[in-house]
């Protein structure tokens, strides 16, 4: 079991509150596409002896593709590495990239699962966040999509927005549970690092967005999923029974996934590698087969990575799962830290230990107590 994913950088725009890598210029789509097969040929050896079940493509904006370049690429995809019969192929898209006849074409190709950047369903905020679609158009290409018979749909949520108030958020929920997509991936607004929203805030022409407005909208949010049949199954993930991304669920299972294309990260099992976050250097390096150089885990590395991966799903960490990874004294150093905690933060059983969903906005905070410091 394996997986794949595909970092398309192509955006129409920066989002402010954005801080994956992503590039405007259409200019460099020719190149992108020629680097990326010869990068997925460097690869497609040693990997030959996975079976990928999941091919993810995401950005940027994948949909911003045309229909010969996305074609072109699954070809080449296709032809280089081994998929399972009932791979999972997940598209990130826009709402305003999507129609008819780009559903159809989707479809044909066997992508099964659209990731669909909503952000917001109301006016006001989709205006914060300059998005570039309005309430009305993306809730219009929801149904689209489902009228073209998509049956599994992601949607991407931002909340805790200055702004939004709990009377809009809960509208927002109500109209999205009504369309019921069988995934929903939603964050707090957060000014991370180098986006623009980070270097407002610095010079004091934007505000902090407050805690407690994240709070108060997750709370709402989790209360509004239960009711209607979703559950929580890692910190800003929830979805119906049964449609979890089986994409990203493999990250936090420590399944291995190979990344293609620029910032793009790969995990073979036993070391992990990532590419620069640059056209240019990217491009460098795959045409001289100067490819980054594996880091290899330590046991200190692989014991956090178990914990921080573990520790932000629903189901945590199992110590039956850990007996086989690592050594008693590190499980009972586990427990103990787990003991020193506050009650209630943690719930520990003789099975496991897990973060509540309740304390899910906790968990960073969390997860830092069980960090192992580096040898």
């Amino acid at each position: 079991m394996a997986g794949l994913y595909i970092h398309v950088p192509f955006c129409k725009k920066k989002c402010p509150y954005c801080n994956f890598y992503s590039v405007v210029s259409r200019s460099l789509r020719k190149n992108y596409l020629t680097t990326l097969v010869h990068e997925a040929t460097h690869f497609a050896p040693v990997w030959s002896n996975h079976e990928f079940e999941t091919l993810y493509l995401g950005g940027g904006t994948p949909s911003l593709l045309s229909d010969e370049e996305l074609c072109s690429l699954f070809e080449n995809l296709k032809a280089l590495f081994r998929f399972s019969k009932n791979s999972e192929i997940t598209l990130e898209a826009n709402p305003e990239d999507i129609n008819s006849n780009t559903l159809l074409l989707w479809k044909s190709m066997g992508i099964n699962r659209l990731s669909i950047g909503l952000q917001a369903l109301d006016n006001e905020s989709l205006s914060f966040l300059e998005r570039q679609h309005s309430s009305a158009d993306a809730f219009e290409k929801l149904k689209l999509a489902r009228n073209a018979g998509f049956s599994n749909i992601s949607v991407d949520l931002i909340y805790g927005i200055p702004g939004l108030s709990r009377k809009t958020w809960l509208q927002t929920l109500d109209t999205l549970f009504q369309f019921r997509p069988e995934h929903i991936s939603a964050y707090a607004l957060t000014l991370e690092e180098n986006t623009i929203y980070h270097v407002k805030v610095k010079r004091q022409l934007l505000a902090t967005p407050p805690d407690k407005l994240a709070i108060a909208h997750f709370h709402i949010l989790r209360h509004k999923a239960r009711i209607h049949g979703y559950k929580f199954y890692e910190v800003s993930n929830l979805c119906l029974p049964g449609y979890h991304s089986k994409h990203n669920f493999s990250y936090w299972q420590g399944v291995p996934y190979l990344g293609l294309g620029p910032s793009a990260h790969s995990f073979d099992g036993r070391k992990r590698w990532w590419n620069p976050s640059s056209m240019g250097e990217w491009q460098n390096l795959v045409f001289k087969g100067d490819f980054p150089d594996n880091e290899i885990l330590n046991s200190t590395q692989q014991f956090n990575d178990y914990l921080v991966t573990r520790l932000r799903t629903r189901k945590g960490m199992i110590f039956e799962d850990l007996s086989r990874i690592f050594l008693k004294n590190d499980i009972d150093l586990i427990i103990h830290t787990a003991n020193q905690l506050p009650k209630g933060l943690l719930a520990l059983t003789s099975k496991g230990i897990r973060i509540p969903v309740r304390n899910f906005l906790l968990s960073d905070g969390i997860i830092r107590k069980f960090i192992l410091e580096e040898p």
